[in-house]
Parts: C-alpha cells; sequence; structure tokens
C-alpha cells in the first residue's frame, strides 16, 4: 500500500506484472510517484480505478503518463472519469459547500482516458487473477478486486461489498499483499 495518502488506500499489486489499485487526490501524485519510483518491483502497467470519485482517481492523469500504464475501470463510471459524462456531485450541507469550494484548487484533476472497460466477472492478470466484481451503489460502477487463491479482497470504498463478497463473506482487505 502506498503510505499516508490523502483520501483513498492506494495498493500497488505485484505478480506477474505490477497493477497499482485507485490513484489517490490530486494531491497526492507525488507521494505516490516517489514511493512507486523507490519500488524495486516494477512500475505498474496498469492502474486500475475502483470508481471515479476524486480521492479515487484524481491522481490517474499524471500516473499514467509518468508510467505509460492503461487505465481500467468498469464500464459504468468509464465516461465520468474520461470526462464525457458528467460527475454527479453529492448533496452536502452549507458549511461542507464552503469547505470544498474553498479547497477546490487542491482537488483540481483532469479526466484519463479509460483503455480497458471492466464487466462484472473480467478478470485482471496479475496476482494470479483479480476477479472484478460489480458492487454498485457508492458509484454506478464501483468495483472490488477478489484474488480467490488467497482469499483476499481489494476495496475501494464499497459499504454494498459485504453484500457481494464471495460466499457472502465480509471482504477482508490485505494492505500490501504479494
Amino acid at each position: 500500500m502506498v503510505d499516508r495518502t490523502q483520501g483513498s488506500n492506494v495498493y500497488l499489486a505485484v505478480g506477474e506484472s505490477a497493477v497499482l489499485v485507485d490513484a489517490g487526490f490530486p494531491m497526492d501524485s507525488k507521494r505516490v510517484l516517489r514511493q512507486l519510483r523507490k519500488n524495486d518491483d516494477g512500475c505498474p502497467g496498469l492502474l486500475v480505478l475502483t470508481h471515479y470519485h476524486i480521492d479515487h482517481m484524481g491522481s490517474a492523469r499524471v500516473l499514467k503518463d509518468a508510467f505509460g500504464a492503461s487505465v481500467a475501470a468498469h464500464e459504468a463510471d468509464a465516461d465520468v472519469i474520461e470526462g464525457t459524462s458528467p460527475y454527479d456531485r453529492f448533496k452536502v450541507d452549507v458549511l461542507r459547500t464552503l469547505y470544498y469550494r474553498a479547497l477546490a484548487p487542491l482537488f483540481r484533476y483532469e479526466n484519463v482516458m479509460v483503455e480497458t472497460r471492466l464487466s462484472d466477472g473480467d478478470v485482471i492478470d496479475s496476482l494470479g487473477g483479480l476477479e472484478v466484481i460489480h458492487v454498485p451503489g457508492h458509484t454506478a460502477g464501483s468495483i472490488m478486486l477478489f484474488q480467490e487463491k488467497r482469499g483476499h479482497t481489494l476495496l475501494g470504498r464499497h459499504p454494498e461489498a459485504r453484500e457481494r463478497s464471495p460466499a457472502g463473506a465480509a471482504a477482508r482487505v490485505q494492505p500490501g499483499s504479494r
């Protein structure tokens, strides 16, 4: 796991090929780049976004450009990530709205092209296979990744994931698994 990101967890899954899961806020890009460049396990060739919220995809463009990585996301979120569909904003109270507006310059990001549109049941070729499990609710295209042999699940932010986890079990997050 990439240490000390501001919003979401950012995972580097290392197996046959390095896969980065989520990208963090735009302000996390330098920290993520620095840590990945120090990593001996290789630079990610694939960046998987678990959903389109800015704390998960805000640094995607910078990371894609830095490593030449391709981007994968669920087909229901891909157009938002690319900027061809609107980013649904959730309603918050007036004080939070003012707070977010004041901090808006820190949250600027560039949309990014999604080369691979994922669907439920797809398998990503890393760590012996990461199965894509569609868990809509947080966004229409929220996903989690499951590695059956090890029993590891990588989540974005999915309270709904407990209901969709394999065998109905609570999802287990194993940061930094190799």
